[in-house]
């Protein structure tokens, strides 16, 4: 074996031991992830508890209904972020044995996509219908101390950082006109936000009529 062999051997070596480093590293990684992930979204759930409980024992004036909602709302989003990511750890457990199988590993990007789309889809109201989340939304209520409930549009009143002043519930036939005019909207690749500005309502309800209507076409 002559030396310029000896070389291109060499390196050839060099160069797969690099490639197994790299595996070993990002897989160390990927179990870093899931060592933490859970630990991570159980804290975001201790502290809303936390949240609930304040928002429970203390009667609230508007300041503190702000900072509180605002917190939640945080929480929330990073709450889903690790749920959707504990989503695909699940499915990597399950894949992760076909990655010796070079007709498996072609698959596994297709998969994760797919699983992307489905995590994806707007949430779909258990109890609250859109007119009742709109009313959440866009309706001032208090209460008085004998526990009679007052109820008035917000708009007349400056709320602190109110998103919008355009919102009006929709029922009945104007409902229906509405939910064409999001689903043409949506047809148009017109993004969810997009569309719940030109029309003047929340993207919640803009991703569940879109929700409804896939159900209803599948």
């Amino acid at each position: 074996m002559n030396e310029q062999t000896k070389i291109e051997e060499t390196q050839t070596d060099l160069l797969l031991i690099r490639k197994v480093n790299d595996i070993v590293k990002a897989m160390d990684e990927i179990d870093e992830l899931i060592k933490t992930s859970s630990e991570r979204r159980s804290n975001i759930d201790l502290e809303l508890s936390d949240l609930l409980h304040i928002i429970e024992n203390n009667n609230l004036d508007e300041f503190a209904s702000h900072n509180i909602t605002k917190r939640i709302h945080d929480l929330r989003k990073k709450r889903r972020s690790i749920s959707n990511e504990q989503a695909l750890i699940e499915l990597w457990k399950q894949q992760r044995k076909d990655l010796l199988y070079s007709s498996s590993r072609a698959q596994l990007g297709k998969l994760f996509l797919d699983r992307i789309d489905s995590l994806e889809m707007p949430y779909k109201n258990r109890v609250l219908s859109d007119e009742d989340i709109d009313s959440l939304l866009h309706q001032r209520v208090s209460y008085s101390p004998n526990g009679i409930e007052n109820t008035s549009d917000s708009t007349k009143e400056e709320p602190v950082e109110r998103e919008s002043k355009k919102h009006k519930r929709t029922t009945g036939k104007n409902k229906e006109e509405r939910d064409k005019q999001i689903v043409e909207l949506y047809s148009q690749s017109v993004a969810p936000k997009e569309i719940a500005k030109q029309l003047g309502i929340t993207v919640a309800i803009v991703r569940n009529t879109i929700y409804k209507t896939r159900t209803l076409n599948n």
